[in-house]
């Protein structure tokens, strides 16, 4: 087992414990995927607007309309895009993807972190009547998409969507695509987002609550970072942890509804195929 873990395998283990094992200790792992090619770009993408944004800010030179900032800021994530998509031009050729279709798509992707950078700037301007340099400096909070964070000590790393920096503190994000609950967050976005608050604490940053953003962020759902959710998230994650080392292939789960789109359905229900894949091992 690495020294560090990705955070999502989590909500693999949550769903099903033993997809969690066929992938990670069987290495039974689906084949990478066009949607993951895409995403991995529009990573890159929004590390290039990391890197751009100071100079974004400084160009506001005085008060200027909503208008003027968000033309910034959708100027400057083009060109993260394009530099992004000219970096992985090769790779999505011999994926067959268009490089025009795939720039259609995630721009779409890309509109709702300019968005949050937009009105973030735009009401810290309003508000305080600062502008260039000093707007830059004083900005609070600054925002940063695609975080990488990892932690020797708690043994895991995860790659954040945003996270909001404060004097001393954060406010981390999640954003899914999925509906809420009626009440409070899904289990597994609760568990992911503890970890990442841990993360984040582990930095010397204060951490008190951080955010799940339903439908692509349209709903908010806030979590208070409580000891007894720290414990509960370090609980699941030890037996996370366990399930890897000791090498005992779990059960089936009982929900067959899980199994549905399950890339390993038929193998996984084959039980001379899964006992040589384990003497493969040596387990």
């Amino acid at each position: 087992m690495p020294a560090t873990i990705p955070v999502h395998y989590l909500t693999t283990y949550l769903f099903c414990q033993r997809k969690l094992f066929l992938e990670e200790v069987l290495d039974m792992r689906p084949p990478r995927t066009k949607t993951d090619r895409k995403r991995a770009i529009l990573h890159e993408a929004l590390r290039y607007s990391n890197r751009a944004e100071p100079g974004v800010v400084k160009a506001v030179k005085g008060p200027v309309p909503h208008a003027k900032v968000a033309d910034l800021y959708y100027n400057s994530n083009r060109r993260s895009l394009q530099e992004a998509i000219i970096n992985n031009k090769e790779k999505l050729a011999s994926e067959g993807l268009s490089i025009i279709d795939t720039h259609k798509q995630l721009w779409q992707d890309l509109k709702q972190p300019t968005k949050a950078r937009i009105q973030n700037t735009y009401d810290f301007m309003t508000k305080n009547r600062l502008y260039g340099n000093d707007l830059w400096w004083h900005l609070i909070p600054k925002i940063t998409f695609n975080l990488n964070l990892s932690s020797d000590k708690l043994g895991i790393q995860m790659n954040l969507y945003r996270v909001d920096n404060y004097p001393q503190s954060a406010v981390p994000y999640l954003i899914t695509r999925q509906d809420p609950p009626d009440k409070g967050v899904w289990h597994t976005h609760k568990h992911e987002l503890i970890l990442a608050m841990m993360l984040l604490a582990e930095q010397g940053l204060i951490v008190q609550e951080g955010v799940v953003g339903y439908r692509e962020g349209q709903t908010e759902r806030k979590i208070e970072l409580t000891p007894d959710l720290r414990e509960q998230a370090q609980e699941r994650l030890d037996s996370l942890k366990r399930l890897l080392a000791d090498h005992n292939l779990p059960e089936k789960v009982h929900n067959q509804k899980k199994c549905e789109r399950c890339p390993h359905r038929e193998r996984c229900y084959d039980d001379q195929f899964m006992a040589a894949k384990l003497q493969e091992k040596g387990f």
